[in-house]
């Protein structure tokens, strides 16, 4: 792996006749990017540009190295506090604060985790878009990973992600369980809601204490659904504390969710990696 200009390049081997962009998409390259790379002359296979995606690999030990091109934002940026938990050449992840969007909306175009980023990639000359490879409620808060190329945030998406929260549920729960729900879009109320139709969200949890009115809970998503935490636990009448999307008790307090656990394989250095964060 070389770095070049803030440009990646990828070495593969291959032994199989096949066509370039069979072997591409087999590593994860989309249709579009590979049609970018072959017109930008960014494939090289032992030492010649290659101009067709149709090019057939010889059955012999082939040196093949893709070079991937810088990117451009054009979000705006926002110069405020970012709190980065790990970075490295190929990914940063930082820790959302609650009440933040994770991308501009209407209500908040400017100042969101985004326009952040997108600040602190340009004041280090880091040439990339954002990728979000998990997201956040703007409720939630913690550990969000952000890819540095298309390519690599192809790579993300394609493996599984352990993914663990801590919440404040109303009443005291059962100490752990399994709760499986069918989760579909509600427009009209700009919510999900469960239905039959819907798609399958799974979680399990463990009460970690309880204080007599709210247990703290640690939840581990085996699906990833919006609002999946906080409506999987509002199907079990414990709903989040102080969620005015999913809790009827409207005297609740600020709500707490947070994101403190992301375990993954990082498909560049080869190795499974573990993010944590503690509750403040």
């Amino acid at each position: 792996m070389k770095r070049n200009h803030k440009i990646l390049q990828y070495n593969f081997f291959t032994l199989k006749k096949q066509s370039l962009e069979h072997f591409l998409k087999k590593h994860y390259y989309g249709d579009k990017y590979i049609n970018k790379l072959i017109k930008e002359n960014k494939i090289v296979i032992n030492g010649k540009v290659v101009d067709s995606k149709y090019y057939q690999i010889k059955p012999i030990i082939n040196k093949i190295m893709v070079t991937l091109t810088n990117e451009f934002s054009t979000l705006p940026i926002y110069n405020d506090k970012l709190d980065i938990i790990y970075e490295d050449e190929y990914i940063l992840i930082v820790n959302k604060p609650k009440d933040m969007d994770i991308e501009p909306t209407k209500r908040n175009y400017n100042d969101n985790l985004a326009t952040r980023i997108n600040y602190y990639f340009k004041n280090n000359k880091i040439d990339s878009k954002i990728h979000f490879v998990n997201r956040l409620d703007k409720i939630t808060s913690g550990l969000v990973m952000v890819a540095k190329n298309q390519y690599l945030h192809n790579l993300f998406i394609h493996q599984k992600i352990i993914k663990k929260y801590l919440a404040i549920v109303s009443g005291k729960t059962p100490k752990k369980g399994t709760i499986k729900i069918q989760i579909k879009d509600d427009d009209t109320l700009h919510k999900r809601i469960i239905d039959s139709n819907g798609k399958l969200a799974i979680s399990k949890y463990q009460r970690i204490s309880f204080d007599g009115t709210n247990s703290l809970v640690k939840i581990k998503l085996i699906t990833g659904r919006t609002h999946q935490i906080r409506l999987s636990f509002a199907s079990i009448n414990h709903p989040l504390v102080g969620d005015n999307l999913y809790n009827d008790d409207i005297n609740e307090k600020e709500p707490f969710l947070m994101a403190y656990f992301l375990k993954f394989y990082h498909p560049i250095f080869h190795k499974k990696m573990k993010i944590v964060i503690k509750k403040k």
